[in-house]
Parts: structure tokens; C-alpha cells; sequence
């Protein structure tokens, strides 16, 4: 929240957001299936349904 300067995994929010941070890989040449992230996803969607909140999903990759 210091800024939005994107240095490594830093992610920037508002006062007052919930920010949550989930790698679904863990290393180069793993692979997550479409089917899982979307299970994730609706999940995630159902969860801030029920407490009343907005949300946005945002799914980047990185080569290291």
C-alpha cells in the first residue's frame, strides 16, 4: 500500500482493501488446468457474494 510501484511480488491496494495472494504454480514448467482456476475463481466469486463485497480476480505469469 506504500505505492503502485510494481517491483516483484508487491501488490498495490486502498485503504480498507482485502488483498489476496495465491500462487497456483510454484515453479517453471508447472501448469495449473483452466478447469481448477475456474473452480478457484467461482469460489472465490460465491465467498464475497455471501459477505456482501465487491471483487476482481487478476491472474499474471512470470518467466523466472
Amino acid at each position: 500500500m506504500e505505492s503502485d510501484y510494481d517491483d516483484g511480488n508487491q501488490i498495490a491496494g486502498e485503504e480498507g482493501d482485502l488483498v489476496v495472494f495465491s500462487l497456483v504454480t510454484y515453479g517453471y514448467g508447472e501448469e495449473i488446468a483452466w478447469s481448477e482456476l475456474r473452480r478457484m475463481s467461482e469460489e472465490l466469486s460465491a465467498w464475497a457474494s455471501e459477505h456482501g463485497l465487491d471483487h476482481a480476480i487478476s491472474v499474471s505469469a512470470n518467466y523466472w
